[in-house]
């Protein structure tokens, strides 16, 4: 009985320390740089963090735009051009 439970118990612990084994994230054997010779580019040479902060600042930029194109369309923009008399420039900017 006692030497079936250590048996067990040897067997649990190595299945343990095998299973729980985690690739190695600088694996440097000729397998693994020929199946991915970049890991961290995404594109030509931008990572996934360089990727994503410039899709968030031109989607910043952009939805900054869009009030001045929605000025812009409804003739919003500027004061009309048609008065023949001088019109004074109320946005503050010289």
């Amino acid at each position: 009985m006692i030497r079936a439970t250590c048996a067990s118990l040897s067997a649990v612990a190595a299945c343990c320390l095998i299973g729980c084994q985690k690739p190695d994230p600088y694996a440097t054997d000729l397998k693994s740089i020929l199946a991915n010779p970049s890991p961290e580019l995404q594109g030509v040479a931008e990572t996934p963090d360089d990727v994503n902060r410039n899709l968030a600042i031109n989607f910043n930029s952009n939805m900054r735009q869009a009030s001045d194109d929605l000025g812009r369309v409804f003739l919003l923009d500027r004061p009309s051009f048609g008065s023949p008399y001088p019109i004074v420039n109320t946005t503050g900017n010289p």
